[in-house]
């Protein structure tokens, strides 16, 4: 039963939307969860990945989720009604095996929908997604939110053989797919309903675009904070810095900032297997004819060269280049998610011109390049997990 409408004001029309539970009660109790997660982390997330959640969580963010979808909440209709927005029933997300993180953003994202949730963990991370569903579970001791996680969300894991899969596809009127291009038209092809859709996030990657003289200290330990928390793993991570109109001084002065700031609070305990392939990394970047150095404890490598030399693949390797702005556009990769920019005037129409002329999905400060919302890839998947009736008067 939806006996719960919330209202919502779009311009002079009221967008009615319904769900099984009280709205803000459900944000409400991810507020309660926040004050828990301020006092204790469980071992398997990082500070840096604890931290983002919280934010996350925050009840401006929660709410703006909805502002930014259906317009400002209102008590009442007010003007016309348009549109009534009910929960499509079953949506199923498979996460890619890469980025962990991603399973708990979607996780708090899905309980605000209504719908009834399976989720297909990665099978070669750590399981986040149970992890931090069992942290609400054993934190909440009652309340809508804990209802949710008991009754309405499912999570397993399993591998891309496994007949899970097609009862995850022949059930849900949303299909969400984090991964390639070869997965996902694989869970296309897989049996579902006639009247539901697929949303596929396939390989995607990002870059920081900086002016170095738009470049200070904090700006710097921004974008460290931002790449070690997925590495080269996660789309949304900056696969290179390209210094606009900088030359091979400015790249290696950066570089050497990076190295500087390199917190080492942070760097501490870095896994063995990871140190020892960043040094490996250093050897192979060196001797490609990259200027490059490792940062604190071996954990990251950091190199500062030419754009047209051969890149190291390697989790923790990050490039510092430059090119001349008129160059940009063609220098993007054709599957091109985020832009974290670092520049002097960002709105600029010079710039707004070459990302409306490009791929580019998003284009934001460094510090939002991870930022998860009701947008995504150029999808307004959010509002896609709500079936809509039309309401004429």
């Amino acid at each position: 039963m939806y006996d719960q409408v919330s209202f919502f004001k779009f311009n002079k029309t009221t967008i009615l939307v319904s769900f099984p539970h009280e709205l803000n009660e459900i944000i409400n109790d991810w507020n309660e969860l926040r004050k828990c997660m301020l006092k204790k982390m469980p071992k398997e997330f990082t500070r840096d990945e604890w931290a983002y959640l919280i934010t996350f969580l925050d009840k401006e963010n929660l709410n703006g989720i909805f502002l930014l979808t259906f317009g400002k909440e209102t008590p009442s209709i007010t003007g016309k009604a348009r549109l009534l927005l009910k929960p499509l029933g079953d949506v199923s997300v498979w996460l890619p095996n890469n980025v962990s993180m991603l399973g708990p953003l979607m996780l708090v994202l899905l309980t605000l929908t209504g719908n009834n949730v399976h989720i297909k963990a990665g099978t070669r991370s750590e399981n986040l997604t149970v992890i931090f569903r069992d942290y609400i579970l054993n934190n909440l001791s009652a309340g809508v939110l804990r209802t949710i996680m008991a009754q309405s969300i499912t999570i397993e894991e399993f591998d891309r053989n496994d007949d899970r899969n097609i009862a995850m596809a022949r059930c849900a009127k949303t299909r969400i797919v984090f991964s390639s291009d070869e997965t996902a038209m694989a869970i296309e092809s897989l049996p579902h309903p006639v009247d539901s859709h697929g949303i596929y996030f396939t390989d995607k990657q990002s870059e920081v675009w900086a002016e170095i003289d738009a470049v200070d200290d904090f700006a710097v330990e921004t974008l460290i904070k931002v790449f070690t928390i997925f590495g080269q793993s996660g789309c949304t991570s900056p696969r290179r810095v390209i210094l606009i109109n900088g030359d091979e001084k400015s790249a290696i002065y950066f570089k050497k900032r990076i190295v500087d700031l390199w917190p080492r609070d942070m760097s501490r305990d870095i896994p063995q297997h990871i140190a020892s392939e960043n040094i490996m990394c250093w050897q192979w970047a060196k001797a490609l004819g990259w200027d490059v150095a490792l940062t604190y404890n071996n954990s990251s490598v950091i190199a500062a060269g030419n754009i047209n030399l051969p890149e190291c693949k390697s989790h923790m390797f990050l490039p510092i280049v430059w090119a001349n702005r008129s160059d940009l556009s063609s220098l993007l990769p054709a599957n091109i998610q985020t832009v974290g920019h670092c520049l002097n005037d960002p709105f600029d129409i010079s710039w707004l011109n070459i990302i409306s002329e490009s791929n580019v999905k998003r284009y934001v400060p460094i510090r939002k390049m991870h930022h998860f919302g009701p947008v995504w890839d150029g999808y307004a998947f959010f509002r896609q997990l709500f079936e809509e009736v039309e309401i004429l008067e």
